[in-house]
């Protein structure tokens, strides 16, 4: 599955699992893909590949990992996987601002803003939570003009 963004979080998931046994289901996430699949050994050294076991009925699983991932991909799901099945669960910061111009590109680069915004800023200003979760001096003088911007919490790029 491919969401259309980066997601930083992690994922929920919901199987119904009709068999008497628990359906132990694989769940691997990435930043790229290979050969269709999510690669979830990545080259920083992070390895997102979980086994979650769903026990008979409905249930929903959620993951509460801090990570940073586009594509999932799921094995051994009970039954077909759809969209409503799975959701990114993001953690981020609220944006408190929004742009709407004349300008189709204008409003694409404030989107894009306001999302590197949100995606990137948690308790301090961070590259991403897969490569490096220090704070960084470029990283500071982008995200504070995009905090201005965005946001109303002046403490985070104070605190980085």
């Amino acid at each position: 599955m491919a969401f259309d963004r980066e997601i930083i979080g992690d994922i929920s998931i919901t199987a119904t699992v009709s068999s008497s046994s628990p359906v132990a289901v694989r769940v691997t996430e990435g930043e790229q893909l290979s050969g269709g699949v999510a690669r979830y050994r990545m080259g920083t050294g992070n390895t997102y590949d979980e086994t979650w076991v769903f026990g008979t009925g409905t249930t929903t699983f959620t993951g509460f990992s801090l990570r940073g991932f586009r594509y999932v991909t799921v094995y051994n799901y009970p039954g077909t996987l759809t969209a409503q099945d799975i959701h990114g669960m993001a953690v981020s910061t609220a944006s408190t601002s929004s742009l709407s111009s004349g300008s189709s590109v204008l409003d694409e680069i404030s989107e894009l803003s306001r999302y590197t915004y949100q995606a990137g800023t948690l308790d301090t200003i961070v590259d991403s939570v897969t490569r490096e979760r220090r704070p960084y001096e470029g990283d500071t003088l982008i995200y504070q003009t995009l905090g201005y911007q965005n946001g109303d919490d002046y403490m985070t790029v104070r605190n980085t």
